[in-house]
């Protein structure tokens, strides 16, 4: 009788075993050892490549063909284009979790509030390190993503954008003048670049001017590399690059006073509603 007992006990549980490894998670886990392991990745940006605005943002989807039993991480990388590792925010990753098929990653697009011209940047996501990149199949070419990206500008003000070499110890400033109301407004934040709306959309109609004042230079300075960019509510930019002739500067431009401070005019601004045109003086 105890002999029956013990077989139907280890019957039972014979049943049991076999029903639990029939209940075991549906993901089937590739095999260690093989090239059946490897997986095949699909890369998908949820932003088509082409144009796209400085504060966008970019996610991209990770999607295995199977699941692997170690973690995959991923990395977003500069691999090309005009622009730098400066116009993105690449400190991010994506983990691809053990038994896991999906993640994702989001890249975002710096704004600095700078009038820019267009720069463009090639994305590749690729594996941490050369574990992660164990799993992936040999078969498979890492895609290239390719973005413009379209400088900030106002909708309604022009943005100017004054800098100059920011190795120097120099602080320069930047003002505004009206034809008609004289000093207008300034930018003096001891900043490289200075930046500020300098001509909004709701001011008068007419004629602005723009100026610098080298407020602080270093001793023996003769000229000064600069350069002005201005940002336009259509999205125009428009780029000056030019050299301030330091040591002669009381006769080489014309002159206005903004409260006590001479301003060197440089542009003339000629303002239409919201549209601007720009030339130097």
């Amino acid at each position: 009788m105890k002999h029956y007992i013990y077989m139907l006990f280890i019957g039972l549980l014979s049943i049991t075993l076999v029903n639990c490894d029939a209940e075991e998670s549906s993901v089937d886990p590739t095999p260690i050892g093989g090239t059946q392991e490897l997986v095949t990745p699909t890369i998908t940006p949820d932003v088509v490549p082409g144009d796209i605005d400085e504060g966008s943002s970019i996610t991209f989807s990770i999607v295995f063909d199977k699941s692997v039993r170690q973690t995959v991480t991923w990395v977003p990388v500069l691999v090309g284009g005009t622009g730098t590792e400066a116009d993105l925010d690449l400190d991010v990753t994506a983990v691809m979790n053990a038994y896991r098929t999906s993640t994702s990653m989001t890249v975002d697009v710096i704004s600095d509030g700078i009038p820019e011209m267009d720069q463009t940047v090639t994305i590749q996501l690729q594996p941490i390190s050369v574990e992660s990149g164990y799993w992936i199949s040999p078969n498979y070419d890492l895609p290239e993503f390719t973005y413009t990206i379209k400088s900030f500008v106002d909708p309604n003000d022009l943005i100017v954008a004054f800098e100059w070499d920011e190795n120097a110890s120099h602080d320069m400033d930047m003002f505004a003048f009206s034809e008609v109301s004289g000093p207008w407004d300034s930018a003096a934040t001891g900043d490289i670049p200075e930046t500020k709306n300098l001509v909004w959309g709701i001011d008068p109609d007419g004629t602005y001017f723009i100026g610098v004042d080298p407020y602080d230079v270093e001793d023996g300075v003769t000229e000064i590399d600069y350069k002005f960019s201005f940002g336009q509510p259509n999205g125009q930019i428009d780029v000056f690059e030019g050299s301030f002739d330091y040591a002669n500067r009381d006769t080489t431009y014309t002159t206005d006073d903004y409260q006590g401070t001479t301003v060197y005019l440089l542009f003339n601004v000629v303002k239409v509603g919201t549209e601007f045109t720009i030339s130097e003086l």
